[in-house]
């Protein structure tokens, strides 16, 4: 069945968000147990991490200690109790056989399959989702191909789904809510029923015991027999969704990557980075407004200079100059929402969150980013805000090249 549009649009947002919230949650899990043991001076954020290029069963490994990562390029078979938060990516697919706690998310390329119970569930694949035991709390499940909840699976809380198809055949105690082609209902939804579909087959009037509201393009949906008080909504131009809530998606995207890349950042300099690069352009603010400018003002130049050197046969010394100068401020331009970001966040931590725990530092470079990136998606306005973006940012490199103060000597006590 060929795939709807809407539903490749929206694919994976939540795993990304669900990520950022792994992490959010990891480190609010792993500051409290850092309390409760004074004996630990570990940083907040400590992850657990094992990178396999072959099958990964978690049996023949050490037992996760710490909120973690598991990476395969083959598959991964969880055959040992997890108590703690973690990511897990198989390549060649997932398959769940022990116990898990926490929440857990799920990713892979292939065949993710679930035959033993989790708490929280978040998963993302290529492939199809196979649900055969039992969820305590939320399933969310983003899948390219078809999602089956089977007849033994038992789901305590709510269904997220956006899937190329959805087959219910468990037990379903809250909501399922989602995107999907197709949606077959055979088993029990004790709660609401609320999907858009281009396609829907409920069993009979005992599946769903709550709401039935369905969003669809297909104007042969009928199920007034079985639910007279359903809603069906049908759209017509789905394709003419809201942009806003489009680059609201993209924004947010967006800003959970440059949140990851400040926590590398932020890991591997030992705190210091961001925090040196915004005291030199603190000091410099003039130097870094003009020399940005400048450098923009130049390009054509550039140009020029890099075809006058071809026709004068100095282009073997002066071309590669050239490329580099222009290569470096196209990059630096792009990464300009990333750099002025960063300096604005790591003023508000200065001014108003000083010896914050890294948990409350890493919301605020979240939000932080998203209001920057939202800013420079206004309409005619942002334009402008992106050309400043990029002046201030190409300064804040040539004041860190060129303005830099010398290291100084360690300070007497």
């Amino acid at each position: 069945m060929t795939r709807n549009f809407y539903v490749s649009r929206k694919k994976y947002f939540f795993v990304i968000i669900s990520i950022f919230a792994i992490l959010f949650f990891c480190t609010k899990s792993l500051y409290a147990t850092e309390l409760n043991n004074e004996n630990n001076t570990q940083n907040l954020l400590n992850f657990d991490i094992d990178i396999s290029e072959e099958l990964y069963k978690f049996s023949e490994h050490d037992n996760v200690y710490l909120p973690f990562l598991r990476v395969s390029q083959d598959r991964v078979l969880i055959d040992n109790e997890v108590k703690n938060a973690g990511i897990v990516y198989g390549e060649k697919g997932i398959e769940v056989n022990s116990k898990t706690e926490n929440i857990q998310v799920l990713l892979s390329s292939d065949t993710i399959r679930v035959n033993n119970s989790m708490e929280y569930a978040i998963i993302g694949t290529l492939g199809n989702v196979i649900i055969d035991s039992n969820i305590d709390k939320t399933l969310i499940v983003f899948a390219d191909e078809k999602v089956t909840i089977t007849e033994n699976a038992k789901i305590s809380g709510d269904v997220i789904c956006f899937s190329n198809s959805l087959d219910v055949k468990g037990n379903v105690l809250g909501s399922v809510v989602g995107v999907s082609n197709t949606s077959i209902v055979s088993g029990k939804i004790e709660k609401d029923f609320r999907i858009r579909t281009g396609y829907v087959d409920i069993l009979s009037k005992d599946n769903i015991l709550g709401n039935v509201y369905i969003e669809t393009k297909n104007e042969d949906i009928n199920i007034e027999d079985k639910y007279p008080e359903a809603t069906i909504n049908l759209v017509e131009e789905i394709e003419a969704q809201n942009s806003l809530w489009n680059i609201i998606i993209g924004a947010i995207k967006t800003a959970l990557v440059y949140t990851l890349a400040y926590i590398l950042i932020f890991k591997i300099s030992k705190e210091k980075l961001i925090e040196n690069v915004f005291s030199v352009a603190k000091k410099n603010v003039g130097y870094s407004f003009i020399s940005g400018a400048l450098s923009i003002l130049v390009m054509p130049i550039v140009i020029m200079l890099i075809l006058f050197s071809v026709f004068i046969g100095i282009e073997e010394i002066l071309v590669p100059l050239l490329l580099f100068y222009s290569i470096t401020v196209i990059v630096i331009g792009l990464l300009s929402t990333f750099i002025i970001s960063c300096m604005a966040h790591e003023y508000i931590i200065q001014n108003y969150f000083l010896n914050c725990e890294l948990t409350k530092r890493l919301v605020c470079a979240f939000f932080v980013f998203l209001s920057m990136i939202l800013i420079s998606k206004i309409p005619v306005v942002g334009l402008y805000v992106n050309m400043i973006y990029c002046i201030v940012s190409l300064g804040i490199v040539f004041s860190l090249l060129f303005k830099r103060e010398p290291i100084n000597k360690k300070k007497k006590n």
